[in-house]
């Protein structure tokens, strides 16, 4: 009995490549690193050098951190506010340009005692409007004018009144 060519070759052509795709499987994967399960002093030594670096980061950020805080605070400090951003008491302020829109004069009476307190609103061009009430007497303000006006609150130091607007002067603008 004679086997044809061409099943020899189906025969051989496997048998060659069967060797090859052992030893490329066997000798192809690298074993794992056994990892040993007690951790060895250096290990732990490096592990405290690092927590240590990374505490140290951390600790000149939040320095830095209260230094840009600090600055800030400065900053608005030397403009005549306090650390919460409002304007200090008689720390003088300016407005942006805009008209009086509206004067007033309100009577409250405490017993036999009547008090007239006078205020006025301002409009800004910008859209800002702010209510001036409680204007601090023989002011001069002007009305139907463009203006600037300059301004600061003045705090009564000896009754149990909180103050009053006390106008320092305007600029009017063509």
């Amino acid at each position: 009995m004679r086997i044809e060519k061409r099943r020899l070759w189906f025969l051989i052509i496997p048998l060659f490549i069967l060797p090859f795709a052992l030893l490329a499987h066997g000798c192809g994967g690298t074993a794992p690193d056994a990892k040993n399960r007690v951790p060895t002093v250096q290990a732990q030594l490096d592990q405290a050098q690092q927590a240590a670096k990374a505490a140290q980061t951390a600790a000149d950020q939040a320095a830095q951190v209260q230094k840009n805080i600090q600055d800030a605070i400065a900053r608005l400090d030397s403009n005549g506010r306090n650390s919460d951003g409002s304007v200090k008491i008689g720390h003088p302020e300016i407005s942006g340009v805009g008209t009086v829109t509206e004067v007033g004069e309100t009577d409250t009476k405490n017993g036999d005692t009547t008090t007239h307190v006078f205020w006025f609103t301002f409009s800004e061009r910008g859209g800002f409007v702010k209510k001036f009430e409680k204007v601090c007497p023989n002011q001069a303000i002007p009305v139907n004018s463009a203006v600037i006006l300059n301004f600061h609150w003045h705090p009564y130091e000896d009754s149990g009144d909180p103050g009053c607007y006390q106008i320092d002067g305007y600029t009017v603008v063509k």
